[in-house]
This record gives structure tokens, C-alpha cells and sequence, in this order.
């Protein structure tokens, strides 16, 4: 990703644990969240934003399933999606499946 920039995906389902990393791109599932899927393996949150990323910021479109969060200052994240630090947009998606990793403790961030 570069700050501002738009990644469009069609159809289908993609294997991974994205890390916005402080930028503010849009992410657009074209064709809607039961069309367009994130799989985050059941390893990390499907999507981590943890670096002051803000409102430009923008999921839209997607299912993410399968994420599984993660301890950030003795706090689970969410599986989902871990927000640290940020404000972000979230937009016609559908979070299934994913797990905070941490058997719901915790009371900082937000755990989708």
C-alpha cells in the first residue's frame, strides 16, 4: 500500500494477513462481502491497523474470516480486525470465524 491508494479486487478468495502499517489506503471488494473473501488462516487478524492509521482509511466490500488475534501490552487484538491507535472506516463487511486469541479479556483497542 501507499497512503491514499485504492486497491480494487474482484471475485473470489485471498489468503492473507494485511498490515496497513500507518497508511491510509482503501481496500474495495468490488463485487461485495459474499463474493469477496480474506482468509486470515488462522494465524494473525486478517487485517491490522495499529499505526494511527485514520478515517481515510477504508475495508469495504469484504467477508474476513478465519483471523485469530494476537496480545498487544497484555491485551488480545481481535482476529477479525486488530485496531490499535486508529480510526478507521469499515464498510459493508462481514467478519465470521476469527477469534481474539485471547479468551476475551482485555479492555483497550477494539477486537472485530
Amino acid at each position: 500500500f501507499r497512503d491514499h491508494s485504492t486497491c480494487e479486487n474482484c471475485t473470489g478468495t485471498y489468503y492473507e494477513n494485511l498490515d496497513f502499517g500507518g497508511i491510509n489506503a482503501v481496500l474495495v471488494g468490488m463485487d461485495g462481502p459474499y463474493q469477496t473473501f480474506i482468509d486470515g488462516g488462522g494465524v494473525a487478524p486478517v487485517i491490522m491497523m495499529d499505526d494511527n492509521e485514520g478515517p481515510q482509511a477504508l475495508v469495504q466490500g469484504f467477508t474476513l474470516q478465519n483471523g485469530l488475534g494476537h496480545v498487544i501490552q497484555g491485551v488480545g487484538g481481535g482476529g477479525g480486525v486488530s485496531l490499535w491507535w486508529s480510526s478507521v472506516t469499515l464498510r459493508d463487511v462481514v467478519i465470521t470465524g476469527c477469534d481474539s486469541g485471547f479468551e476475551g479479556r482485555g479492555g483497550r483497542g477494539s477486537r472485530l
